[in-house]
């Protein structure tokens, strides 16, 4: 059998940014966990929908940018090829 992958490892304020911005923008609730015992309390977290309508808006910034970066791209493609031209490189 071939070895297994380790998981991917967060550190705590990587995983307090990302929740906060996934509240930020009405993905997740949070419910306190009412445990009766002393020490930090603890939290559950659930989406709201579906995982796809969670990272909607992530794929559509994503998307907008590709199509940013293709654009750019075209452009530095068409001044590349007027200065060959203008330079007579192939």
């Amino acid at each position: 059998m071939g070895r297994q992958p380790h998981p991917p490892v967060l550190r705590q304020p990587e995983v307090s940014v990302a929740v906060k911005n996934l509240t930020d923008r009405g993905c997740i609730e949070i419910r306190p966990e009412r445990l009766g015992t002393r020490g930090r309390p603890r939290h559950l977290y659930r989406l709201k929908g579906s995982l796809t309508e969670a990272i909607g808006p992530w794929i559509d910034n994503a998307r907008v940018r590709m199509l940013e970066i293709e654009s750019s791209l075209e452009m530095i493609e068409e001044a590349s090829a007027a200065i060959r031209a203008g330079l007579n490189l192939p």
